[in-house]
């Protein structure tokens, strides 16, 4: 995660590589909930820190 200190972009885009491929290999997971694993957390986490 230090790699992407102040490079938020970086982030969500290489966190979303990872939201792809949980898709492939969990099908029957719903993508609500791989959202909030991959995705919601980052977002909910700058919000707290403001």
């Amino acid at each position: 995660m230090a790699e992407f200190t102040g490079a938020r972009v970086s982030l969500m885009l290489h966190l979303s590589a990872y939201l792809m491929q949980a898709c492939e290999d969990l099908p029957h997971t719903p993508s609500g909930v791989l959202y909030a694993r991959f995705l919601a957390w980052p977002r909910s986490a700058a919000q707290r820190a403001k």
